[in-house]
């Protein structure tokens, strides 16, 4: 389950990104808004790639409270990518089609506390006790 919720949360986060690849601290601070705010995801869901990854989220989420936390995560994880590709655009991209292919191995990447809230998503949609 924590694979799924990681691979969710990097379609997402590719998706709000490959809408403003510049990598500077606006645009990182656009795609975090867009993936942590509701009504700019929805200015978001105009781009193919972005509407399949939020269908995909909420599906998985099962309710709009799972879906936001799960969105929040994803939006924490831009700026960890952008410190990992060293805010190379091409690299950022590489990492997350990388991180399609191994969830697992991508993760570990992710601050502690990054790690425990998607583990704790995880075992939460798994039990149906997140909200």
């Amino acid at each position: 389950m924590m694979a799924s919720v990681l691979l969710v949360a990097l379609w997402i986060a590719q998706a709000a990104w490959s809408q403003d690849p510049g990598v500077d601290a606006a645009a990182l601070n656009a795609a975090q808004k867009q993936l942590s705010d509701p009504g700019k995801r929805a200015d978001a869901a105009q781009n193919a790639e972005a509407a399949a990854a939020m269908a995909s989220l909420e599906k998985l989420a099962g309710n709009p409270q799972n879906s936001q936390q799960m969105y929040e995560l994803a939006a924490q994880l831009m700026d960890t990518l952008t410190k990992a590709s060293g805010g190379n655009p091409e690299k950022m991209m590489k990492m997350l089609e990388d991180g399609k292919n191994d969830p697992e191995a991508f993760g570990k990447l992710f601050t502690p506390e990054q790690r425990k809230k998607l583990s704790d998503i995880a075992k939460a949609l798994e039990t149906g006790k997140l909200h």
